[in-house]
């Protein structure tokens, strides 16, 4: 039953923010998945909106030492297209999550940063105009407050 009520908590929230926004969908699930995922995002009634696809490892090779010996590097991040976006969609302000991982990624983009839940987030500090972090403890609250801090 809480599964069920939470759902429908989120189908709501989303449901109130896609008056006036555009939503994106972002999940690491494989891209011949996206398909089944929304026509299964709308039976179950989410907002209708693009699903990209969120890569959450990142490799690379460095060279340390005094040899300077290569080595293969793997890091736990989410790497999108969220740059990319920024610049076709100037209006792009929010990303919405419940992760630490996922608000880094919005944060490091320059985007105010929703945390849904009790997930402990801290954003690095960066200097200019650093991103607003608001905290909702639940979906429900969410659609009641919407974005705003």
């Amino acid at each position: 039953h809480h599964k069920g009520r939470v759902a429908e908590q989120t189908v709501a929230a989303l449901g109130q923010l896609a008056q006036g926004n555009r939503i994106l969908y972002f999940t690491r699930q494989s891209v011949r998945r996206h398909a089944a995922l929304h026509k299964k995002l709308g039976e179950l009634g989410y907002p209708h909106g693009p699903i990209l696809l969120w890569q959450r490892e990142h490799w690379h090779i460095v060279r340390e030492g005094k040899y300077r010996i290569p080595r293969m590097v793997v890091e736990s991040r989410l790497v999108s297209q969220l740059a990319s976006l920024k610049r076709q969609f100037p209006t792009l302000r929010a990303g919405v999550c419940g992760t630490e991982l996922a608000a880094r990624a919005f944060a490091a983009e320059g985007l105010n940063v929703v945390v849904v839940g009790s997930e402990k987030v801290t954003l690095p500090t960066s200097s200019g105009n650093p991103p607003v972090l608001i905290r909702r403890a639940s979906w429900a609250e969410l659609e009641k407050k919407g974005l705003d801090h």
